[in-house]
């Protein structure tokens, strides 16, 4: 949600929207208001909105706060910042966590020289620094300047 209302209302965690959650509308992208995820945390919190709407992740963030009052947002993405909106704390644990993880084909299983390079990645990009991350591509960056942004930023080796 908006920060600015966010601080108005005393809301920093799901708990706290809770109390407001029947005054206020909540919109979703097209597959998460359906998802088995937003009925558990709906049912962790007794969350019950005034309405509910489906909207693009395109459309969604810029509305927060105009046309709907909370989205469900990316915890990665970079718009977060952009729209000045807030993360809200999960104490119930409701929300599970989504960690990136590399996958490898069956090809590649073996690659000790792709395992190697990639190793240095292990535990190294935080949301925040993910987040800053794709604001900057959001913006236009380049896709190989904001690679070399955050390798400056997790100080690879050799870089």
């Amino acid at each position: 949600m908006k920060k600015s209302e966010a601080e108005r209302l005393g809301i920093r965690s799901i708990s706290d929207l809770a109390r407001h959650s029947k005054t206020m509308t909540i919109a979703g992208d097209y597959e998460f208001l359906s998802r088995p995820e937003w009925a558990a945390i709906r049912k962790a919190y007794g969350l019950n909105f005034k309405a509910e709407r489906v909207m693009q992740p395109e459309f969604m963030y810029p509305a927060a706060g105009h046309e709907v009052d909370v989205i469900s947002a990316y915890t990665s993405d970079g718009r977060i910042a952009q729209f000045d909106l807030v993360m809200l704390a999960d104490p119930k644990g409701a929300v599970p966590p989504y960690d990136a993880v590399l996958l490898f084909s069956p090809k590649r299983a073996d690659d000790d020289a792709l395992t190697d390079a990639l190793k240095p990645l292990d535990g190294k990009i935080d949301v925040a620094l993910m987040r800053e991350a794709n604001l900057r591509a959001n913006k236009g960056e380049a896709p190989d300047q904001v690679a070399k942004w955050m390798a400056e930023r997790i100080a690879l080796p050799g870089k």
